[in-house]
């Protein structure tokens, strides 16, 4: 380790020693994360049948205990990255996640088409690219470091009994071969992704912040894409399969040494683990910068470039299956015994067909399905309200979010704070926080604001000043839960559509209109709906809750497609109209709160 990183070795080696499951989320310190990097446990690097020390290893541990357990609670991301290994490695793969299990209850089942698509993908990146180079072998500060000098160093510690016959021809090998032809890698790999930003910054127009720029057909196939290709990405390829085979050479060459006469064990057994998982992931990379430019789109999959114009090592290939509905019917539920899917907002006006399709349900064989639709247990005609002042600006004009702002001031007036204001961007967000702060303030208001702190800070202070307001995005659409007096009106200026021209969703959109149907209504709108749903429902959330939830954006009662949001909703009582009839309707709707 570099001398900087030795302190906090040592103080991550001292807790060690205390910890009851050598968890980071346990560490009373955030470590760097490169010296995290060298002493934490991955799934292809520590091996359960070879572990040297199986009593003290965490992992080890924390394997056996899930295994034993009769029940694992995990998150989405947990869940699908075990079913993706499957997918590839087999069911039983000694690198999967999670021990096998025939059963599984999905909570907050509306998130599982982005989770599975995000885990039935791939993407290459450059700084993952050259961060895997550097665990191999890495110049810092003008002295070598990584696994290769490091198996070197143990070869001169630990080698005492070996011949000079048996190590020579290893170190020769990673001297002139290896070690040169990953010099040789990284440089290719820098020159590649260089060449990819540079080209995709001038196929668009946008300024600042991350672009993404998808890969069509007649993209790929223009002579840049090509010259790209050919020029830059399979000659990478190439030699990232050089260092493989390269790689493969060397851990064969490391387990034919003799073991230790004296301890008849093999002293590098730890470094011969993460050999060959740094191996596999060489050959994972080579996969990837293949693919990145190749002219061939393979079926089902949507393909892009992300580059962060603020950041030039931030490049990012990416391919995601454009339907996740087979990818699951094949790698999941014909595995499972039985799956049940919960959530608050699976329907679409009191449908579950766009959940169903989606998830590719409508598409088993064989299985019996059912659905069920339970009625909330809240009493929203008196507990709640929803207001929507109709002579606001279409969002879609330059100014909506200045005019937006002075209505969100009026009604926060009215609530005296108590409020989430939920933005579908952080532009919007940061907009309208920084024309409102100063003028809450005054009113005693206190504006919080995403980013400033984490999530849960946030919250406690929220909580803590009942007084205040928290303009926030995504993540505070979901999965936050404020009972009480602190929060009793949700604001949404605008309704949270997803931006048309991500990927992802601009490829899910043409393949709905190629198959005839209307991609808008059957696709836009209940994504919309279903966000849209999620933030209602942060409002009321126990039988004592009252409040409001304010929507600015007027499509919802001018437009056809917004009975479907209306439809959707509990039957809470409406106030709809001109912005003075439908404040003074708030006012005395919070002037009976007590009654």
């Amino acid at each position: 380790f570099d001398d900087g990183n030795q302190a906090i070795i040592k103080k991550i080696s001292e807790w060690a020693e205390d910890t009851e499951d050598g968890s980071l989320s346990d560490l009373p310190f955030m470590p760097p994360r490169e010296a995290w990097d060298e002493v934490s446990s991955e799934s292809d690097t520590c091996s359960p049948s070879s572990c040297p020390n199986p009593e003290k290893c965490f992992v080890g541990r924390a394997r056996r205990e899930m295994a034993k357990a009769d029940l694992l609670v995990v998150n989405h991301h947990m869940l699908f990255s075990d079913v993706a290994i499957k997918r590839e490695m087999g069911q039983f793969s000694t690198v999967a996640v999670l021990p096998s299990y025939k059963r599984v209850v999905l909570d907050e089942a509306h998130n599982i088409e982005d989770a599975a698509t995000e885990y039935f993908g791939m993407d290459v990146t450059r700084n993952g690219a050259i961060g895997l180079i550097g665990r191999f072998v890495r110049t810092d500060r003008g002295r070598e470091r990584g696994l290769l000098p490091y198996l070197k160093l143990r070869f001169f510690q630990e080698g005492g009994y070996l011949d000079p016959g048996d190590v020579d021809p290893i170190l020769d090998h990673i001297d002139e071969k290896l070690d040169p032809a990953l010099m040789e890698l990284r440089d290719m790999i820098d020159a590649a992704f260089n060449a990819l930003r540079n080209w995709v910054s001038v196929q668009t127009d946008k300024v600042g912040g991350t672009i993404q720029f998808r890969l069509k057909e007649e993209i790929l196939n223009s002579d840049r894409a090509k010259s790209l290709h050919k020029g830059h990405f399979t000659p990478a390829a190439e030699k990232a399969t050089r260092c493989v085979n390269l790689a493969t050479e060397l851990l064969i060459m490391v387990k034919e040494l003799p073991v230790n006469p004296d301890t008849k064990e093999t002293p590098w057994l730890t470094e011969e683990l993460q050999l060959r998982a740094y191996t596999n992931r060489l050959k994972t990379l080579a996969s990837g910068l293949s693919e990145a430019m190749s002219p061939v789109i393979a079926e089902n999959t949507v393909r892009w470039i992300e580059i962060d114009t603020r950041n030039k090592n931030i490049v990012r290939a990416v391919r995601s299956p454009l339907s996740i509905g087979e990818p699951l019917a094949e790698g999941f539920y014909s595995n499972l015994a039985s799956v049940a899917m919960t959530s608050a907002t699976l329907s679409v006006g009191k449908s579950f067909e766009f959940f169903n399709d989606r998830l590719g349900i409508n598409h088993i064989d064989g299985r019996n399905v059912e659905t069920e639709q339970l009625e909330s247990p809240f009493d929203f005609d008196t507990q709640a309200m929803l207001a929507v002042p109709t002579d606001l600006p279409s969002p879609d004009k330059p100014n909506f979010i200045d005019i937006a702002s002075d209505h969100i001031l009026r009604v926060l007036e009215i609530t005296e704070g108590h409020a989430f204001v939920l933005f579908t961007s952080f532009f919007a967000l940061d907009r309208s926080h920084q024309m409102l702060a100063p003028k809450l303030r005054e009113l005693g208001i206190r504006a919080l604001k995403q980013g400033e702190a984490s999530r849960s800070s946030l919250l406690d202070q929220f909580r803590a000043d009942a007084s205040s307001v928290l303009f926030a995005t995504d993540s505070f659409w979901e999965g936050v839960d404020v009972a009480g007096d602190a929060l009793q009106c949700v604001i949404l200026p605008r309704l949270p559509f997803r931006v048309p021209t991500e990927p992802i969703q601009e490829a899910r959109v043409e393949a709905i209109e190629q198959a005839g149907k209307n991609a808008f209504m059957e696709y836009t709108v209940p994504q919309a709906v279903i966000r849209f749903r999620q933030g209602f429902g942060r409002l009321i959330r126990r039988r004592s809750d009252r409040g409001a939830v304010v929507v600015l954006d007027n499509r919802i009662v001018t437009r056809r497609y917004g009975r479907v949001f209306l439809d959707s909703l509990p039957g809470v009582p409406l106030a709809c109209g001109e912005a003075e009839d439908v404040y003074e309707d708030l006012t005395s709707f919070f002037a009976n709160k007590d009654s």
